[in-house]
């Protein structure tokens, strides 16, 4: 993988329209390390820079960087300075991006539909230079650590390398084949696995067509507690996420799935039986369970918040229980919820 990558055709050439260059760097190859050092020696933070040229001066040493590798990164560090780049943060974060995608020996073809992303932002008429870092910073944190995205409060992520760049109908995709997608927040985390999908970068969506969410967390087996769905989506920019289509297990109670809609939230727990979420609650269906405790019957629907199993209903509909005393209805009682365990309710 790594001897064919960045061996690239016309699918790496800029567009050469359309630009006033202000041009910084002569797009010499053999003259572009000590161009570049004289750009970085006017920042303040003189160890940074020479830090990070010699690390770039070994880096354009590289035999793998093909001369229309090298050539395609001249042309765009000159784009940048049509826009009065500064050495940090913008040739270093376009820079060290493109040293990840090469390091970690990242596939060719999904590097060009990056690449061509890339080249339509930046010919947008005043596209800033702060919007093009965000994007390279996202992008080197994927090939690096595997987060698709994140934030000082929130960060998703890959459980493995399973990812490809797609550019169609002028939208730069992330397609992720199946894997693990795992948010940290407040110290905690959860997990949505056996998910695959499509993240769109730039609008922070995520778009899965199937995954699984356990609750581990509150302390249950697996695959004793769980829901399956399909098709969901999550703005990843939030620790939470709704929805509206599951199949719920709980098989300490049912050999069946109840359907209804899944709320999930990052939350710091203290305990596995104090936690609240995963939520799962039944919706358009409502269950007649003679005996779940002895002489008692159970009409409604049913709910897990996290540790809790609850019966559940609505303010038109609440759920319904009824004690019988020797065959004889005794005592009616009506609720949102009823709190449901094996030895009481």
């Amino acid at each position: 993988m790594v001897k064919k990558l960045f061996v690239f055709t016309t699918l790496l050439i800029f567009t050469t329209s359309a630009f006033t260059q202000s041009v910084k760097f002569s797009e010499k190859a053999e003259s572009f390390v000590d161009e570049l050092n004289e750009q970085f020696k006017t920042s303040a933070d003189k160890k940074a820079s020479k830090e990070f040229i010699d690390e770039f001066e070994v880096f354009w040493g590289n035999p793998i960087l093909t001369p229309q590798l090298k050539k395609l990164i001249m042309e765009t560090c000159n784009r940048q300075a049509a826009k009065k780049a500064r050495p940090f943060p913008d040739y270093y974060t376009y820079l060290t991006t493109i040293m990840a995608f090469i390091n970690t020996g990242h596939d060719a073809e999904s590097f060009n539909q990056w690449n061509m992303a890339m080249t339509a932002q930046f010919n947008k008429q005043r596209y800033e230079l702060r919007h093009f870092n965000s994007i390279l910073a996202l992008s080197k944190d994927l090939v690096i650590n595997n987060i698709l995205f994140s934030t000082p409060s929130v960060s998703w992520k890959c459980s493995k390398k399973a990812f490809r760049y797609e550019f169609k109908d002028d939208k730069l995709a992330v397609i992720v084949a199946p894997t693990n997608l795992v948010c940290h927040s407040k110290n905690d985390s959860l997990t949505i696995f056996d998910t695959q999908g499509t993240f769109y970068p730039l609008e922070e969506m995520w778009y899965g067509t199937k995954g699984r969410i356990t609750w581990e967390r509150s302390g249950f087996e697996a695959n004793m507690v769980y829901a399956n769905f399909k098709t969901y989506s999550i703005k990843l920019d939030q620790n939470s996420f709704t929805i509206d289509s599951v199949e719920f297990y709980n098989k300490h109670y049912f050999s069946y799935p109840l359907n209804g809609r899944l709320d999930d939230k990052v939350m710091a727990i203290n305990s596995p039986e104090g936690t609240i979420y995963p939520k799962f609650t039944s919706t358009n269906q409502r269950f007649e369970i003679k005996n779940i405790q002895p002489s008692i019957n159970y009409e409604g629907g049913f709910a897990q918040y996290g540790a809790k199993f609850l019966g559940a209903g609505t303010e038109k509909e609440p759920a319904v229980i009824s004690v019988y005393r020797r065959d004889t209805l005794f005592l009616t009682a009506k609720s949102q919820y009823f709190a449901l365990r094996k030895d009481q309710i």
